[in-house]
């Protein structure tokens, strides 16, 4: 029998910095590069909860709250908030600092819904996942409210 996991042990962060190669010709950062990294991040997060392969099957939200620009520093946070017999909501967030001043701002949140899956492919059970603070709790019921009633 599986047992809960606390949010805390899918937490994955990444660190990386932005770079010409991520930018559109006005200098902004790319948002597939940074759909790109809230998808690798979130599977990592996925991963570690399900302590296995995971597959996306659904982006159910992503808000790009401002612009990124190139020698930005990303900090790129995700961790599985809510859990179904095989799929796992997931979110994630990209805080930008600009190195110059190191001022900080929120520029991405995104919503995933991750399925854990065998060897096969095939969709497999996951733990329970065991909110430990406020903020965990009310994650958790945001993500149940997101659920498609499927």
């Amino acid at each position: 029998m599986m047992t809960g996991r606390p949010v805390a042990a899918s937490v994955t962060e990444s660190v990386e910095v932005t770079t010409a190669a991520d930018a559109n010709p006005s200098g902004t950062i790319h948002g597939g590069v940074l759909l790109q990294l809230v998808d690798r991040v979130g599977s990592i997060a996925g991963m570690r909860h399900s302590e296995g392969r995971c597959t996306t099957a659904a982006v159910e939200r992503v808000v790009f709250h401002t612009a990124s620009h190139v020698g930005d520093i990303l900090t790129v946070r995700a961790q599985v908030v809510d859990v179904g017999r095989t799929s796992m909501a997931v979110v994630v967030t990209i805080d930008a600092e600009r190195v110059e001043d190191r001022q900080l701002r929120r520029i991405v949140t995104g919503y995933l819904r991750l399925v854990a899956v065998d060897e096969a492919g095939r969709p497999r059970p996951v733990p329970d996942v065991v909110p430990e603070t406020d903020e965990e709790r009310e994650a958790q019921a945001a993500a149940r409210a997101r659920r498609d009633p499927r």
